[in-house]
């Protein structure tokens, strides 16, 4: 039970990230302050769970109030007391080396607080002071998931490591789309988006989105897709390349080829697919993710095709593509 902590804790945050946005498109004062109180407390109970697990993920103790009454039958039953929610930060700190800012406490802290008043009591918040909170506490969290699941991965006991289930992928995933809509947070989920796509691709090899325009798009990934960590934008290799053409290079397949112009989408030498476009000063395919310097590209005389020329080899090269100089070679 206690590994599922994350799982629960992200699709806290997620429910309250979606809460804050039908906040912001309230059409009342009414529907605001609502949203506004169970974003509250949605919030609240995911900063506790991704604190604690991040805890338990160091030592499953110190999730324990006390520690010295911890035993693991008490952790697998669920049948426990944790440690509150001020003295889960001083551990962190203080037991995992992780630093908050003196702010970013100040936000959390500020945030539980007016949870525990709107929970227990009639607060006498303002909804604009309330939704101040949420906003600087989700900035915290925010820089919290960005400073310590880097990597996607956490070491336990040493040796043994746990990486994120599929579903705290997507959780995650979801959260940075809703987040990046947002007024105040959307550096904040670009930076979260740019951290996970480079967990499957180099970070210089990340482009430009067509649907967000953010450079947060991973070619070819795991599902042979294109897809954006920032908005979710997902399509095979050739359409990516001809929608990022069009959305972001400005190129018009219609208006090129009418008035008699060659549109620059070609077939990969690798993979055979169209998918190869020009990009600062290199050519790379969406669909099995090649990159080739533009100077070790020629293109066929016969068939117009490109093909690859190792640098070495230009002064042997005849101006062919191995499919035509393999016909020409058959046929005479």
């Amino acid at each position: 039970m206690h590994e599922s902590m994350l799982e629960n804790g992200l699709d806290f945050i997620l429910n309250a990230a979606n809460l804050l946005k039908k906040a912001e498109d309230a059409s009342n004062a009414e529907e605001k302050e609502k949203a506004l109180k169970y974003c509250m407390l949605h919030l609240s109970s995911g900063i506790e769970l991704i604190m604690k697990f991040r805890l338990y993920i160091d030592n499953w103790t110190y999730i324990f109030a006390d520690m010295n009454k911890a035993n693991r039958r008490d952790l697998d039953n669920g049948d426990l007391i944790t440690v509150d929610y001020e003295r889960c930060i001083e551990r962190l700190n203080t037991l995992c080396d992780i630093e908050f800012s003196e702010e970013n406490k100040k936000y959390l802290k500020s945030l539980r607080r007016n949870r525990n008043k709107v929970e227990h009591f009639i607060t006498d918040a303002t909804t604009e002071a309330l939704e101040v909170s949420i906003n600087n506490a989700l900035t915290a969290t925010l820089i919290f998931l960005q400073n310590n699941y880097e990597d996607m991965s956490f070491s336990i006991k040493d040796m043994e490591t746990r990486k994120l289930t599929e579903k705290e992928k997507n959780l995650l995933s979801e959260i940075i789309n809703v987040v990046s809509s947002l007024q105040e947070h959307h550096k904040e989920a670009l930076t979260l988006a740019v951290k996970q796509a480079s967990m499957v691709s180099l970070e210089s090899e990340l482009v430009e989105c067509p649907s967000c325009r953010e450079k947060t798009m991973v070619i070819s990934d795991s599902n042979d897709k294109c897809h954006c960590y920032m908005c979710g934008y997902e399509a095979k290799g050739e359409t990516a390349a001809r929608e990022y053409l069009f959305n972001i290079e400005g190129v018009d397949e219609y208006s090129i080829v009418k008035d008699g112009g060659e549109y620059p989408l070609y077939i990969c030498p690798e993979c055979g697919k169209e998918s190869l476009i020009e990009k600062d000063n290199t050519y790379v395919c969406f669909s099995c993710r090649m990159i080739y310097p533009a100077t070790e590209i020629q293109f066929c005389s016969e068939c117009n095709n490109p093909y690859w020329v190792a640098k070495d080899e230009r002064e042997d090269d005849i101006g062919l593509c191995s499919a035509c100089l393999k016909y020409k070679i058959e046929k005479y």
